[in-house]
């Protein structure tokens, strides 16, 4: 991957409430896989100010 690259779609599917993306990244498969670190730049609370760290988890926020 890199960066700036599309990683998927933004829907809202099921049970949930809103439209939203769910991914992880892992290496390896299932008992031997490990999650692996991500990070994000140009986010932005639903008020629309810039936030440097996501604090909570389910937190919304919108990326540019």
């Amino acid at each position: 991957m890199k960066q700036g690259q599309v990683i998927g779609l933004v829907g809202n599917t099921g049970l949930s409430g809103c439209p939203h993306l769910h991914f992880e990244l892992v290496t390896g498969i299932y008992e031997e896989e490990r999650s692996l670190p991500c990070h994000f730049t140009n986010i932005y609370n639903v008020v629309g100010d810039p936030i440097e760290f996501i604090t909570e988890e389910y937190t919304m926020v919108h990326a540019k």
